[in-house]
């Protein structure tokens, strides 16, 4: 459940309690708000659509955890403003709700599970704009996990060429593993059958 703080509810309240509708919808006479009106109240209608981009923030991590390019994506492909989004994602961090360092721990051991290769993720966590030195869940004895996870990767699913080795060797590569933890668990592998 995601943190709601009491400037949060005072938002809500606020909005909740409106006596004049948003500069976007027609008024109670029926008028659409002219453009002069609009213009003369843009912080107001920025800080509208900055409440419902942290609104929208809420919901997406209430969902699962998520990076903060993530959201800034999605929450530009959902057509707000770039600064209704840095004011949002701004609140979010400093909230607590979102967390890129709990993202990548997160998204490092569940890769790990999956039986992808340390330089893999780092290059995922790249893409997500996440500096992948600054992750905990990397081990000094990394080499020696990796290797282990490769030999574990190649007994679930053996490779069905003609050269097991070079075939273990390149599912391996292709899995995100070191050349040298691939070729060291491919020579393993293939010695064991």
């Amino acid at each position: 459940m995601p943190y709601i703080d009491e400037q949060f509810i005072e938002d809500l309240k606020r909005r909740l309690g409106e006596t004049e509708p948003p500069p976007c919808r027609a008024d109670r006479s029926g008028k659409r708000a002219d453009p002069a009106t609009r213009a003369a109240r843009p912080q107001e209608t920025l800080g509208d659509e900055a409440f419902d981009a942290y609104k929208k923030i809420q919901r997406l991590v209430s969902v699962s955890e998520r990076s903060t390019k993530g959201l800034r994506e999605r929450l530009d492909r959902d057509g707000f403003s770039p600064e209704s989004i840095e004011e949002a994602l701004g609140r979010a961090v400093s909230y607590g709700i979102v967390d890129d360092r709990r993202y990548a721990e997160a998204y490092v051991r569940s890769k790990l599970r999956a039986g992808k290769g340390r330089r893999g993720i780092e290059s995922e966590l790249r893409d997500l704009g996440i500096d992948p030195d600054e992750i905990d869940e990397w081990t000094e004895s990394e080499s020696e996990d990796e290797v282990a996870r490769a030999l574990e990767l190649l007994n679930r699913k053996p490779p069905t060429a003609k050269n097991k080795r070079d075939a273990a060797y390149r599912r391996l590569v292709s899995k995100g593993y070191s050349a040298s933890a691939a070729q060291s668990a491919a020579r393993i592998w293939s010695e064991s059958l």
